[in-house]
């Protein structure tokens, strides 16, 4: 029997996950639930749809959902998600997982109280480049790490910011350009090179200061337990629609990787050579083409987790690091030092 989804708010993030769930055998859409009733009513006719409703409660109420997709501005995705798993639902959150990491905790400890699963869409460890990059590092052909960046360079201006009340602010947005558009590539990098230890950081509003009280502009400082260290350089006030880049270099490997799309090694060379990669399937894009390809993928996999196949690589405990790694930078630009990771439960 197919895992029946609900998805939870269909505004920009809820079709593509509509869009993935119907690439999934395994999975169907059952229920969505937006507080706008004619975008959810649009895209149940698109996807066939009888259950529309504009309370979450309701949907979760509902005998005929197993699972549901969080697609919620930032700042409903820990409430949703504790009223989930204790609705027995299993819970696929979009990121950022939550703005505090005492919400974080809460989530982790309501999903496994009520024995469902918590996965959070980092969709981008799932991109057949990076999984290939990961696996080389992890079989040891980088050696040893040495240094990592993440360098995510858009423009999100005045329209993009005035689509919607929640956008660009603290409360409820949770920050800017690393919370939202920097943070998929700053979970690559950790998955790559594993536990950060400390960040040091800065911020800044340098373009959008009229229509904003996050930052536009970022950067970092790593630690991480392995010794390497890393860089984090972010802004969404640049001339560039799109423009992201990974780099790890280790003492006998070099990658610099495309996280858009299409993902790409743009260099890669182990003990002096470019060795041989397998090749990678062919996948169109869903939504905008800086989501890439891999929403589908992701949300197999956590459509497998929940029908009892292999667990769900990016839990809750995994999917908060890249969240702790953003929050414990804009503590470091408020106070001026550096900050421990992972942070103590305390709110920001």
């Amino acid at each position: 029997m197919a895992v029946r989804f609900g998805i939870i708010g269909c505004g920009v993030i809820g079709p593509v996950h509509a869009q993935a769930l119907g690439e999934i055998p395994a999975a169907r859409l059952t229920a969505l639930c937006d507080l706008l009733p004619a975008r959810a009513g649009a895209l149940a006719r698109e996807y066939d749809v009888d259950a529309v409703t504009d309370d979450y409660h309701a949907l979760l109420a509902r005998p005929d959902v197993d699972a549901v997709c969080i697609c919620t501005p930032h700042y409903l995705h820990a409430e949703m998600a504790v009223a989930a798993a204790r609705a027995g639902k299993h819970v696929f959150c979009e990121k950022p997982m939550a703005l505090d990491p005492a919400d974080m905790d809460a989530m982790i400890a309501a999903a496994r109280a009520a024995g469902v699963q918590l996965g959070v869409c980092f969709q981008h460890r799932f991109d057949p480049v990076l999984r290939q990059l990961h696996d080389m590092i992890t079989t040891g052909r980088f050696g040893r790490l040495l240094l990592g960046s993440a360098q995510v360079r858009c423009v999100r201006g005045p329209a993009y910011y005035n689509s919607a009340a929640w956008r660009g602010t603290w409360a409820q947005e949770g920050g800017g350009v690393l919370i939202n558009q920097a943070i998929h590539t700053i979970d690559a990098l950790l998955w790559l090179l594993g536990d950060a230890l400390s960040i040091t950081g800065g911020m800044a509003t340098l373009r959008w200061d009229e229509c904003i009280e996050v930052e536009d502009t970022a950067h970092g400082l790593l630690t991480f337990a392995n010794g390497a260290l890393g860089q984090i350089a972010a802004t969404s006030a640049s001339n560039l629609d799109w423009h992201t880049r990974l780099h790890v270099y280790g003492s006998h490997g070099s990658a610099v990787v495309n996280t858009g799309f299409p993902e790409e090694f743009t260099f890669l060379e182990v003990d002096g050579g470019v060795p041989e990669l397998p090749a990678t399937e062919a996948a169109p894009t869903v939504g905008k083409a800086c989501y890439g390809n891999s929403h589908t993928r992701a949300l197999a996999a956590f459509t497998d987790a929940v029908d009892g196949g292999a667990p769900y690589p990016i839990p809750g405990e995994e999917g908060r690091r890249a969240t702790e790694c953003v929050l414990g930078l804009y503590r470091s630009a408020r106070a001026g030092n550096p900050v421990g990771l992972p942070l103590a439960a305390a709110r920001v």
